[in-house]
């Protein structure tokens, strides 16, 4: 059977995949109240994962053609069961 090689960038992004859903799963932890942190913990980890993982594009170029209709419901306006 042929040896599975990985490409050493290949290595280098999934070893930087691994390091970043550490620190998401360190955040989320924290968000939840089963780690406690510093406040300067969470800014370096923010910092490290906007520096490891893009973040998806804000402005996107769209046509939209017609009209929306938005309907915001508060949870006081819905009936009591």
């Amino acid at each position: 059977m042929a040896k599975r090689t990985l490409r050493p960038r290949h290595s280098d992004e999934i070893r930087a995949k691994i390091q970043a859903s550490q620190l998401v799963n360190r955040l989320t932890a924290h968000a939840f109240g089963e780690v406690e942190m510093s406040p300067s913990q969470v800014q370096a980890a923010k910092i490290l994962l906007d520096k490891s993982v893009s973040n998806a594009p804000t402005e996107t170029d769209l046509k939209v053609e017609g009209s929306l209709t938005v309907e915001i419901l508060r949870f006081a306006d819905t009936p009591s069961v």
